[in-house]
């Protein structure tokens, strides 16, 4: 059957988003520039003309699961359900052309910082004259100027802001670098220019995002400036809660542990990845601080910033590591007692140092090590939960409970979207987006039961 020249002009694509939240705000400038293009945007594939899939490429987890969903698109196409496959994001820029020969019948790639050629690619792939593959990966290295008009994919009433793109830290395990580019930081005014826009469509939770927002600034000359941008955030008309994420220790400053204090719009948490407590492994992975530095800085947060609960993340089985630093790491997690934290199997990833370090642990002794830290972590988090109870917090409610009349899932201060804890919320006529003072009448394993 012939196609319709409106069908030409604007075929329908769908969209499937993976990986970190910076990623997710790619898609919604993807989809932005689709929606103003006049592209119609389906949520199910099998209504679509061409499935986009914005791919993550951090570690071999990601990269399988991108491999599998982009699969799942092309059996879609040999199937004649779909006309073709943009593949976007990490993996694409990562592996470029090299990329179609893991996954042949892809029909475009697409870089990280290429969004405002997505329409004319879709358009292509659609088309009747398209025989061989779009590869349009450019350069990681184009300066980081904005990311407006987005079609979000969050709820309207938080929304993550990128500060800046790319990352100079040295950390042996990481392939970002590689990906992504050198760090090189969003204007300010650009920056503000987001956050209005995210304000006036509902977003009252700001959530502040990089591969390192610590290190905003630097690249502009003098001293880094994260807690400038946190203050200019805060002050923007509707934005009631600010969320500062993935803070590198090495560069956590003073001025910003007085900012996360005094502001009153910034919650009081702070998402600051360890990746290792033992001096050993932290020198093998070019973290740049100490077992000793760590504890010092997160003493003075916790000093400086009453009430802040921290997230963190760590990494077992690097290469080298032993039982010792594990012992470590351990004493470490009951010393400090994160609120939150996330735990990773060291991914041995091509390009980077530690892939060619000779001494790689067993993966059935990394399984036990993420096992020990798992379990005592579990411990300090349901400690944790259950001092919370009898007292009051303020919440922000997410979305009304499943099939509960009066009933509503939120979160405390203390939980980011997706990756940290709820609380089910009893009350009448609250407001999706509403921040409350909640009492919390019972805590389970990681999330909690409140009231109104």
């Amino acid at each position: 059957m012939r196609r319709s020249r409106a069908a030409l002009v604007a075929p329908k694509v769908a969209f499937v988003t993976l990986g970190c939240p910076k990623n997710l705000v790619d898609s919604e400038v993807l989809l932005g520039n689709l929606m103003s293009d006049g592209f119609l945007l389906c949520a199910d594939a099998h209504e679509a003309d061409v499935v986009v899939v914005n791919t993550c490429g951090f570690i071999e987890d990601s990269r399988q699961e991108s491999l599998r969903v982009i699969r799942e698109a092309l059996a879609l196409k040999d199937q004649g359900v779909v006309k073709g496959v943009l593949v976007a994001g990490c993996l694409a820029q990562r592996y470029g052309a090299g990329l179609l020969d893991d996954v042949p019948g892809v029909d475009g790639l697409l870089g990280i910082q290429d969004q405002g050629k997505i329409a004319e690619i879709c358009r292509r792939i659609a088309g009747p004259s398209c025989a061989a593959p779009v590869d349009a990966v450019g350069s990681n290295e184009r300066a980081c100027t904005e990311d407006v008009g987005r079609l979000r994919l969050t709820p309207s009433h938080f929304a993550y802001v990128k500060v800046s793109e790319g990352c100079d830290n040295p950390c042996t395990f990481c392939i970002i670098p590689t990906i992504r580019g050198s760090f090189r930081s969003k204007p300010l005014g650009k920056i503000l220019e987001e956050v209005r826009e995210l304000a006036a469509d509902g977003a009252r939770e700001i959530l502040l995002v990089a591969q390192d927002t610590t290190d905003y600034g630097r690249d502009l000359g003098g001293p880094t400036r994260l807690p400038e941008v946190v203050e200019a955030v805060a002050g923007v008309k509707g934005v009631q809660w600010v969320r500062v994420m993935y803070a590198y220790p090495a560069n956590t400053t003073p001025e910003l542990i007085a900012t996360l204090a005094r502001t009153p719009q910034v919650v009081k948490y702070l998402d600051i990845p360890i990746q290792h407590a033992s001096d050993r492994m932290l020198r093998r992975m070019a973290r740049r601080t100490t077992r000793a530095k760590q504890l010092d800085l997160l003493a003075a947060l916790r000093d400086g910033v009453p009430g802040l609960a921290l997230r963190t993340s760590v990494i077992v089985g690097f290469p080298g590591e032993t039982d010792e630093d594990v012992a470590d790491l351990l004493a470490f997690l009951e010393e400090v007692k994160f609120e939150r934290l996330g735990t990773f199997k060291y991914s041995r990833e091509a390009g980077t140092p530690a892939a060619d370090f000779v001494d790689q642990v067993p993966a059935e002794i990394v399984e036990q090590r993420f096992a020990a830290v798992m379990a005592t972590q579990q411990k300090i988090a349901f400690r944790f939960g259950a001092s919370l109870v009898g007292k009051r917090h303020p919440v922000i409610v997410d979305r009304p409970a499943d099939n509960r009349k009066n009933q509503w899932i939120g979160r405390t201060w203390a939980d980011a979207p997706e990756i940290d804890g709820v609380i089910t919320l009893s009350g009448k006529d609250l407001k999706v987006g509403g921040i409350y003072e909640a009492r919390v009448t019972a805590a389970d394993g990681y999330d909690l039961h409140g009231r109104v």
